[in-house]
């Protein structure tokens, strides 16, 4: 149910950046629309995303639990995360 998961919308503007510390959830970063770079524990992922959810299957970042993640775009766009609480 909805007290193990979330779903948040993240619109980003162009250059935009958002961070997320993420607790006891596990989530997933999924491009709606536009391109984003994803950066938790030391790894970067350059997320190529789409033009809109009409335009075909997304790329997308897995970011653990007990992580800190910063999620930036330079052209801006609207972009899910995903979220479920877990247990070691």
């Amino acid at each position: 149910g909805w007290d193990r998961s979330s779903l948040r919308v993240l619109e980003l503007e162009p250059g935009g950046v958002h961070t997320l510390d993420t607790g006891g959830s596990e989530w997933i970063v999924l491009p709606l629309a536009g391109a984003c770079t994803v950066r938790t524990a030391g790894e970067t992922f350059e997320l190529l995303g789409r033009e809109s959810v009409f335009g075909g299957v997304s790329d997308f970042a897995y970011v653990p639990r007990d992580s800190h993640a910063q999620i930036a775009s330079g052209a801006g766009g609207r972009f899910a995360l995903a979220g479920a609480k877990c247990e070691r």
